[in-house]
């Protein structure tokens, strides 16, 4: 039977995908053996074969060149000295296997595991240190961990940060896209445009301190609202129309209001309304003028991504953290988060993680603030941002096993 046994493959830790097969057949092999009373006396870490395959065989003789040196966490002791129970001998196993040497029969110190373990695993093991699990309980354990991904891949990663991503991105594409739609509109159907203009400087215009200036302020906008657009409020095809909707609701059913409560107002009604509608009206429309060549539609795509991923992904995910240590995308995708040792990475870690993680896009408008001085073009500078953002994501998708946020906060992906 070509292979090697165990203690030729100790020079190195190593890795889970092929340590859970070893343990799952060796695991299956003394649970068969204890039901039909054929248990080797002798359960040692030189009687194990491990084949050309990648599968073990446990023998009932110490395997031919095996001259076994192991060390504990204190001090060193005969490595082929027999188990007392099968369940001692399936964690040193993996404890030697994980470890990269001989595990010796007393070591109790299984956080010494340099290699991130899933969670279930790491509790399995930690169960057979302890006795709580049979052998029998063992091998179906196992058995179901050989089922799925041995770790977290660079595709299910990808995968997760997409997941994360979409919905703040589909609603900036789609805030950009209404923007530059607006932005046509108002070209299009400027009588409209002017219409929506005029309703959304009433309610600000009647913020004066004095009441009876708000009155006659508000006397003056629906005179010249009822003069100036009666026309176009009446026509229901205008205001139930695709742009028409881009009018607030409450502010439709204002002008409605406004043309049935005023008559036909006279010609030096109308010219007195306009000297103070008309001064307030040009000095709103050449703001929107201004924010409009100054922001564009690809910034304002920009700012709805930002807010989005703070309400839905930043803030939802430090909550989460604390709470339950995982968010939901990661638990849908299958993935938890372990320390060095394979324990579970603590809720304040996890929460320092996830800053981390979300510290690119929260750190967007203090890198605008530093970089729009100097560039003086929003457009320009935004698109630095996204380039450093973006390459910055990529580089630690790229990153083999885990990312920048995982490095810095001490984290591992593991399946869950």
């Amino acid at each position: 039977m070509s292979g090697e046994p165990l203690p030729k493959l100790l020079g190195e830790p190593q890795p889970w995908n092929a340590v859970r097969y070893w343990l799952m057949d060796l695991s299956y092999e003394i649970s068969i053996a204890e039901q039909d009373g054929t248990l080797p006396k002798a359960l040692s870490l030189d009687r194990i074969w491990v084949t050309a395959d990648g599968r073990a065989k446990l023998l009932d003789f110490p395997a031919p060149g095996t001259s076994l040196t192991s060390g504990s966490c204190d001090s060193p002791s005969n490595g082929g000295e027999s188990f007392q129970t099968p369940q001692q001998f399936l964690f040193h196993v993996a404890a030697s296997a994980l470890h990269g040497r001989v595990s010796d029969k007393k070591e109790t110190c299984p956080d010494e595991t340099t290699l991130p373990l899933p969670g279930k695993a790491r509790m399995l093991i930690d169960r057979l240190a302890t006795g709580q699990a049979t052998s029998t309980e063992a091998a179906a354990e196992f058995q179901k961990m050989t089922r799925g991904k041995p770790s977290v891949t660079r595709l299910r990663r990808v995968a997760m940060v997409v997941a994360i991503a979409f919905f703040p991105m589909l609603v900036a594409v789609f805030s950009a896209i209404a923007w530059l739609l607006i932005n046509q509109w108002n070209e299009q159907y400027p009588e409209m445009a002017k219409l929506r203009n005029c309703l959304m400087t009433m309610d600000a215009a009647l913020d004066h301190d004095d009441d009876n200036v708000n009155q006659e302020r508000r006397r003056a906008f629906e005179i010249y609202i009822a003069g100036t657009f009666r026309e176009t409020i009446e026509v229901k095809q205008s205001l139930n129309s695709f742009y028409g909707q881009t009018i607030p609701l409450p502010q439709r059913a204002k002008a409605r209001r406004i043309i049935a409560d005023y008559a036909e107002p006279s010609e030096q009604e109308l010219r007195d309304a306009a000297v103070i509608v008309e001064p307030i009206l040009d000095d709103f429309e050449t703001s929107m003028r201004d924010m409009s060549r100054r922001f564009p539609p690809f910034a304002a795509g920009l700012l709805q991504f930002v807010v989005f991923w703070v309400m839905f992904v930043a803030v939802p995910g430090l909550i989460a953290a604390i709470a339950f240590r995982r968010g939901l995308m990661m638990r849908l995708y299958g993935v938890d988060y372990v320390i060095r040792n394979g324990r579970p990475a603590s809720r304040l870690r996890m929460f320092w993680r996830s800053i981390l993680f979300n510290s690119p896009v929260l750190l967007g408008p203090v890198l605008l603030a530093f970089i729009f001085p100097l560039v003086q073009d929003l457009t320009l500078s935004l698109l630095l941002i996204v380039c450093l953002v973006m390459g910055l994501t990529l580089l630690s998708l790229m990153l083999p096993k885990r990312g920048v946020a995982d490095r810095l906060s001490g984290t591992n992906p593991v399946p869950s």
